[in-house]
């Protein structure tokens, strides 16, 4: 016995030292849990629909897709040295957070580091919007601030090779903030529990808290889907209105709203009820409704040992029968919440232990919380959303445009709309005159917006961005790209009748290219008000048969009514076997509606000879 001891203590005792105070979820669940939640998210759809990425969040930027970036970002958020873990300046001793702290001094208290440190280290709410986290603590500068910046520069920079590593670092530092919500779902880091010896128990092949468990649930090959499940699939409810709980006026650090991800200032102590509700800080769930592996004798207010009771149930490890132990107040109702340890009858003491049954029900309650507040950190991240309608308007100036904006996100946007163009290489330039100050509320439209720029002769990217508040987050960025100029639409089949509709402001200038086209019909310019009623139209049609390969241009330009916001072109063909048409040069970005043409094929694209 005496030479087990020793070899245990000889192995330990330098991995203690070397381990770092309770890394949580291990890099390898956040991964997990990062993929899942961005999968869940609506990051996909607005990468494709506002941002012009086509594969979404399988697009690869410096050889990694989307999400691979986000997984890596779960990992890279524990960052760290050995000689870092005791000096205290490794990233993760900022993973914790009490909640029923002042936020300036909620993180841990861990004294034991060359110099003793005797003040709390930044709290993770701090910590996920702190800037220059990089003098702080190195491996370099991953906040909520940064992730704005970085997403400024992909969106603005001119050279296309430094907007591909800004969006890298844009997704991947969304990784390491999600890294942090996921870690307050860990009773251990919302306690003040740095639980060393997790680490070094999985050295040793034991398991011995509860992140190394949800670890055992996963790691080897296969057990992956059964993990995602059991564990991350469970549908949560989170109510919108969390993120909308004011931030203090004496908040100086984490002023932006993701703040009440973490901790809703809700939950007082007093109050355990709150915590099974939906518009609750995640910490405060963790905080109120489980011990933790050194915080289980009366440390935090709840779970409180006089609201304990025992019932018998079946160890799943072993088949035997144990005592366990389960809530009887408001709040989460977990069972079990602790085992009775083994020394409990000898010692004839009251005694709480974990086992494999009672991480099982810390996991099915917190980690598909985890999962639902990392997705809604991405979402909230990507919620600025907006339109606006593309047409080139000789009739203004010989050389000009000009759009409406609409609001289509569900808060209030307040800042500048800046227009941007590619040239033929990629390069990204300011487009000038095409910066508009503007106050929008959620569905409003600008009035019409007009400036400089001739229709590109090749199609190029017209990217719109806005930088200022959204709701009640200041700093915000929000983009959205369009494709103009160039050859816009082919349709090709042996028969049928396709249908384009085009947004623009009349007048509407089309070009267009046929073959074996026996008639062809230029209809319905609707003319609409902001409420989408049609206030105008008119007609033109081309019948009989049109020769092969004529080019024609139509203006339509009739008269427009003072209501008149925008207006919808449909052109309808009907082609004989083998015959196309092809749409170039036209006022606005064309978007078939409907097609009814065989082996059809629609967007940009070079007209067939």
């Amino acid at each position: 016995m005496k030479k087990l001891l020793r070899k245990i203590v000889a192995v330990s005792l330098p991995l203690l030292l070397a381990s770092s105070p309770g890394l949580a979820l291990n890099e390898p669940s956040h991964e997990i849990i990062n993929e899942h939640a961005t999968r869940e998210s609506q990051l996909d759809e607005i990468l494709k629909q506002q941002i012009g990425i086509p594969g979404g969040i399988e697009e690869p930027f410096k050889g990694k897709p989307v999400f691979q970036w986000i997984r890596e970002g779960g990992t890279l958020e524990d960052a760290g040295t050995g000689g870092g873990n005791v000096t205290g300046r490794n990233r993760y001793f900022r993973h914790f957070h009490d909640p029923l702290l002042p936020w300036d001094r909620s993180g841990l208290f861990y004294s034991l580091t060359l110099p003793p440190r005797l003040t709390r280290f930044e709290s993770s709410v701090h910590w996920a919007q702190l800037e220059n986290q990089d003098s702080i603590s190195g491996f370099g500068n991953f906040s909520w601030r940064d992730a704005r910046r970085y997403f400024r520069t992909a969106l603005t920079d001119p050279a296309p090779a430094v907007r591909e590593q800004a969006f890298a670092d844009t997704f991947r530092t969304l990784g390491q903030i999600m890294h942090l919500i996921e870690d307050v779902s860990v009773p251990e880091h919302v306690r003040n529990d740095i639980h060393p010896m997790g680490e070094v128990l999985d050295r040793l092949g034991l398991v011995g808290n509860y992140e190394y468990w949800v670890l055992a649930q996963h790691r080897h090959s296969g057990t992956q889907p059964g993990f995602i499940r059991d564990f991350l699939s469970t549908p949560m409810n989170l109510d919108e209105e969390l993120l909308r709980i004011p931030i203090p006026d004496s908040e100086s650090v984490a002023q932006v709203p993701i703040a009440r991800l973490f901790d809703s200032d809700r939950y007082t102590g007093d109050n355990p009820e709150v915590t099974a509700e939906s518009r609750i800080g995640i910490a405060e769930i963790a905080n109120a409704n489980f011990f933790s592996e050194d915080t289980h004798r009366g440390e935090y207010p709840h779970p409180a040992l006089a609201n304990l009771e025992t019932f018998t149930r079946i160890y799943s490890q072993n088949g035997q029968e144990r005592t366990y132990y389960r809530k009887r107040v408001a709040g989460l109702a977990v069972e079990p919440i602790a085992a009775e340890c083994a020394l409990a009858d000898p010692t004839q003491t009251v005694s709480l232990c974990p086992d494999e049954d009672v991480w099982r029900e810390t996991a099915r309650h917190m980690l598909p919380r985890a999962v639902r507040y990392s997705r809604a950190l991405l979402d909230y991240f990507f919620r600025g959303t907006f339109d606006f309608l593309v047409s080139f308007q000789p009739q203004f100036e010989p050389d000009s445009f000009a759009t409406i904006i609409t609001n289509t996100s569900g808060e209030r946007m307040e800042g500048t709309f800046t227009a941007y163009i590619d040239d033929t290489n990629g390069v990204r330039s300011p487009v000038e005159g095409a910066s508009f100050d503007l106050s929008l509320g959620p569905g409003a439209n600008s009035s019409v917006l007009a400036f400089p720029l001739s229709p590109p002769a090749s199609e190029r990217s017209l990217l719109l961005v806005f930088q200022g508040r959204l709701g009640n987050e200041e700093g915000a960025v929000a983009a959205k790209i369009k494709r103009v100029g160039g050859p816009h639409w082919v349709a090709t089949g042996s028969g049928g009748n396709s249908i384009y509709r085009i947004p623009g402001i009349a007048p509407i200038s089309v070009t267009m290219k046929f073959k074996n086209v026996s008639v062809a019909r230029i209809d319905a310019i609707a003319t609409e008000d902001q409420t989408g009623n049609r206030v105008d139209s008119r007609r033109l049609e081309v019948t009989g048969s049109v020769p092969d390969f004529t080019t024609f241009t139509v203006t339509l330009n009739p008269p427009i009514d003072e209501r008149a916001v925008s207006t919808q072109l449909s052109i309808g063909v009907l082609l004989n076997p083998g015959g196309f048409v092809c749409i170039s040069d036209i006022s606005g970005v064309a978007r078939p509606s409907q097609a009814n043409v065989d082996s059809s094929r629609f967007g940009p694209a070079t007209c067939p000879e």
